[in-house]
């Protein structure tokens, strides 16, 4: 007859093991699983595991798809991938408190060059950027900086190109004129205190782009309007309109029938079809501005100003509305 052979229950908690006794190449993969912060914290266990150069720039490209320091990093012996995230992350923090001091963190660390292409793909693609920062360095006002001891002023015309190289870089190729439009305002919020002429020339440079990435936009033939002229127009009204709709002082809203007459005196170029398309997308899909400037009473100075999230969280049930 066979024996039984009695195995002995292990006790879980008594089951450690330890990354230094794995191959290398699991205990890379095993940390490649984790974040940042986890791996910052790991490298105080396994440090030259953690401190592997290889995760540290897989994380460095993921985190951040661009910085000027990734063009000559390896002229430099000493350089590491480690610290380079740390200081990537130190000139967001900084940037989101104060863009000006952000920047100069980041040229003074060799970490973006002082270059107008640079400086767009660096807003472009960088996440986490505070958007009322990112509007304030391109607003270019001229706001006093310090660097190396010597206050220096904002080149207001260098910040323009930057705008320009930035909204350059955008596809709003097949996307919806509201949609797009908020997607803009989303990136790039509109205080209460804003200088008069960005606005207009964030629209120009938009609408410029916009029209540059979808060839067909189906306007009316026979009329000398130029697409970039036409979207230009569209934007205000768009503007208007939800300004409109988000605002509670104003009482009887805009209706579709008026925002299409009103439209159209500006631009007959702009089908009632279309025009209706534009009015239902900000009825039914919410408001494409950002902020409201709202007035709790009368005597109140200055106006309280609050987010239209704040107003309308929610988009409005659809309803057929009759042209």
């Amino acid at each position: 007859m066979g024996q039984l052979i009695s195995t002995t229950p292990v006790d879980q908690s008594e089951v450690r093991f330890d990354l230094q006794d794995l191959p290398p190449e699991l205990a890379l993969t095993i940390l490649s699983y984790l974040n940042p912060t986890d791996l910052y914290l790991a490298s105080g266990v396994w440090w030259d595991l953690a401190s592997n150069e290889t995760l540290w720039r897989g994380l460095c490209r993921n985190y951040w798809p661009f910085c000027s320091a990734y063009e000559n990093w390896h002229e430099k012996p000493d350089f590491s991938f480690r610290i380079l995230f740390l200081r990537l992350d130190e000139a967001r923090l900084t940037f989101n408190s104060d863009a000006f001091e952000g920047m100069r963190y980041l040229h003074e660390n060799k970490l973006l060059k002082d270059d107008v292409q640079h400086i767009a793909l660096y807003f472009h693609v960088t996440p986490g950027l505070n958007p009322d920062q990112k509007r304030r360095y391109l607003e270019a006002k001229q706001e006093p900086w310090e660097s190396e001891g010597q206050l220096k002023w904002a080149n207001a015309q260098l910040h323009l190109e930057i705008l320009d190289a930035l909204m350059s870089l955008k596809n709003f190729g097949g996307k919806f004129l509201p949609n797009a439009l908020r997607d803009l305002c989303a990136e790039l919020l509109s205080p209460m205190e804003i200088s008069q002429n960005f606005i207009p020339y964030l629209l120009e440079r938009f609408s410029v782009q916009f029209v540059h990435c979808n060839g067909n936009l189906g306007f009316r033939p026979g009329y000398a309007s130029r697409g970039e002229d036409v979207v230009y127009v569209l934007c205000i009204s768009l503007l208007m309109l939800s300004k409109d709709f988000a605002s509670p002082q104003i009482k009887n809203k805009m209706s579709k029938r008026e925002f299409i007459r009103n439209t159209r005196q500006a631009v007959p170029s702009a089908s009632i079809d279309l025009l209706g398309q534009l009015y239902d997308n900000v009825y039914v899909e919410g408001d494409i501005g950002t902020w409201v400037i709202v007035k709790s009473n009368p005597s109140v100075s200055p106006p309280i100003q609050r987010r239209i999230t704040d107003v309308r969280s929610t988009p409005r049930p659809y309803r057929i509305i009759a042209s």
